[in-house]
């Protein structure tokens, strides 16, 4: 089995440029990695399609430029997609710097210094980190949304209607500070965000539906 890492990329923000930087050499220990880009306005599905035409492996590992975990035994265990960890621990911007410097992120203390930008917290399925066969990545793409929106979520969704659970790890996944990017809120991304994740909820039961949908939403960014 051969394995492809496929990080979506878009330069231009130097913190992101920075985590990056740093956290490289962690995922090419991991296999064949590709950085998936996309041109004009930002499309992560688009991203993960570049990357994917340049890729070998047929064991993908899809991962935040910005975040870093072990994705090793969820590897060895994935029969269809698999998410190699629990919950998730984003840095403040501070620690951050302290942990590209150098510092083990869990040794920072928990003072002013704000360890972490928020409490760790369940890691939604499809963000952040997740492994995938590759047939069924083809067959079951992230959905196409200008900007940040609900794809990780929707993809989630569809994943789940089309081949049940994941394979679960109990690892924690570092996030790494960088400026938010454009969004409504911190959970809301955008109205059609929002308006395709309530589609890809009404198909959740019914796969039929749901190859349809994902159809549409891997040729249409936006789709509503």
């Amino acid at each position: 089995m051969s394995v492809s890492v496929i990080v979506p990329w878009q330069p231009g923000d130097p913190h992101r440029e920075a985590a990056w930087t740093y956290l490289r050499p962690a995922w090419e220990a991991i296999g064949e990695l590709v950085e998936g880009r996309c041109s004009g306005p930002w499309v992560k599905a688009d991203a993960i399609a570049d990357g994917l035409s340049r890729a070998t492996g047929d064991m993908l590992v899809i991962a935040d430029a910005d975040v870093w975990v072990d994705p090793t035994e969820a590897v060895a265990a994935c029969a269809t997609w698999a998410v190699p960890h629990l919950k998730v621990h984003r840095l403040s911007e501070r620690s951050t710097a302290r942990a590209i410097a150098g510092e083990n992120w869990r040794n920072l203390p928990l003072d002013q210094s704000n360890q972490r930008d928020r409490k760790p917290y369940r890691g939604q399925p499809g963000g952040g980190v997740t492994v995938i066969r590759r047939d069924i990545y083809e067959s079951c793409p992230v959905p196409r949304i200008q900007g940040w929106g609900q794809e990780d979520e929707a993809w989630s969704i569809a994943l789940h209607c089309l081949y049940g659970e994941p394979w679960r790890g109990g690892l924690d996944l570092v996030h790494f500070w960088h400026p938010p990017q454009p969004r409504m809120s911190r959970i809301i991304g955008s109205v059609e965000g929002q308006q395709l994740r309530k589609r890809y909820r009404d198909a959740q039961n019914d796969p039929a539906a749901m190859r349809a949908l994902v159809k549409e939403a891997t040729c249409t960014p936006n789709a509503s």
